[in-house]
C-alpha cells in the first residue's frame, strides 16, 4: 500500500516538538500542527508515494487511517507522484509559536492619556525599514506564519505598505491590525482588501 502526504501539508519540526505535520496554505493554514511521537513520525516520512508500506503496526495504521479521513494523507494501491519540495521535512530553529504581535512603530498621531505610548516618561521610536525587513526574514526563518500588527499607530509609517508586502511575500498571514483608524483612507483599505483576497485565493 502506498501513502503520500496530501497538499498543502508538509513535514515540519520545532525545538522540543520536532515531529509535526501542518498545512502550509489553503483552508487549513490556520489549524494547529499535528504533533507525533518519533516512531510514528519516522513511518510518516516514508509516505512518499514510492515505498510500499505494507508492514505497519496497528497503532500506526490507526493514525494513518485518521489522517486519510482528515484529508492529510493519500492512500493508493499503486505508486503515487512524489511530494512537492516544500512538503519535505524542515525543522525550525525555535520553539513552536502560533503567532506573534509586532509593534512596527512607537509613534502615534494621538496622545491618549490612557495609552502606554503616551506615557510621559516613555520615548517611543520606530525601527528602520531595513530592520523591519530583517525582522520579516527572521519570522519566516523561525516558521512564524501569523502576525498581528500594532504600534503606536501602524499607518503613521510612510513605508507600512512595504512591510505588509514583505510579510505577504514571506507567506506570513497578517491577522489583526491594531489602529485608531484615523489614517484609514481608500488607498489603505484597497491594500488591505487585496491582502485579504490574495490570502483567500491562495
Amino acid at each position: 500500500m502506498y501513502y503520500k502526504l496530501a497538499e498543502p501539508f508538509a513535514f515540519r519540526g520545532f525545538k522540543l516538538l520536532p515531529y509535526a505535520v501542518r498545512a502550509e496554505r489553503g483552508e487549513h493554514v490556520d489549524d494547529e500542527p499535528i504533533f507525533f511521537d518519533k516512531p510514528t513520525f519516522l513511518e510518516l516520512l516514508h509516505c512518499d508515494g514510492e515505498h510500499d508500506l505494507c508492514d505497519l503496526s496497528d497503532d500506526v495504521r490507526e493514525v494513518f487511517d485518521d489522517m486519510i479521513k482528515a484529508g492529510v494523507l493519500i492512500k493508493s494501491d499503486n505508486p503515487l507522484e512524489p511530494p512537492k519540495s516544500y512538503q519535505r521535512y524542515k525543522i525550525f530553529p525555535c520553539r513552536y509559536v502560533d503567532k506573534v504581535q509586532w509593534s512596527i512603530t512607537g509613534k502615534c498621531n494621538f496622545r491618549c492619556r490612557h495609552c502606554l505610548v503616551s506615557a510621559p516618561d516613555n520615548r517611543h521610536t520606530q525601527p528602520t525599514l531595513e530592520q523591519c525587513l530583517f525582522t520579516v526574514s527572521e519570522l519566516k526563518r523561525c516558521g512564524i506564519r501569523k502576525v498581528d500588527i500594532t504600534g503606536g499607530e501602524p499607518f503613521i509609517r510612510d513605508d507600512w505598505e512595504k512591510i505588509f508586502d514583505a510579510l505577504v511575500a514571506a507567506q506570513i498571514k497578517i491577522g489583526i491590525v491594531f489602529t485608531n483608524a484615523s489614517l484609514l483612507d481608500n488607498h489603505v483599505l484597497d491594500v488591505l482588501e487585496k491582502i485579504i483576497s490574495d490570502r483567500l485565493s491562495s
